[in-house]
């Protein structure tokens, strides 16, 4: 069998497939709403986002941040990403939560667990792997 007949949710694609402009543009988008998140802001050497900074709201904040993380997760399924990498995906932001859910503590635990970068990372490794010329 040529990896051209195994289905994109096994994650092994066509060798001449490469990403169309539109999933292109939704990987920038995919990288600049990681880097708002979780670095957008330096405060001593530390690099902060909005995911800390909103989830500092008791409730709401925590569930805005991961309903921004699903952005991610929908990129992926676009992307034709396997259901370990959307599980991964959907366990950094379930972590992510959590920890939020935590008085104080888990707000400041919450700026150091960066789900929004963890995911974007797994996005940025598949593609490698994926479009890896042999």
């Amino acid at each position: 069998m040529t990896s051209a007949t195994y289905t994109q949710r096994m994650e092994i694609l066509d060798p001449e497939e490469v990403l169309t402009p539109e999933q292109e543009q939704a990987l920038q988008q995919a990288r600049a709403l990681a880097r708002l998140m979780d670095d957008q802001f330096s405060i001593g050497g530390f690099g902060i986002g909005l995911d800390g900074i909103i989830g500092l709201i008791p409730g709401v904040g925590d569930l805005f941040t991961s309903a921004m993380g699903m952005y991610h997760i929908s990129l992926a399924e676009k992307l034709g990403m396997g259901w370990g990498t959307k599980a991964q995906m959907m366990a950094n932001l379930g972590v992510d939560f959590v920890i939020g859910l935590v008085p104080l503590l888990g707000d400041f635990l919450d700026f150091g667990f960066k789900s929004h970068r963890k995911n974007m990372r797994l996005i940025e490794k598949k593609l490698e792997k994926r479009f890896r010329r042999v």
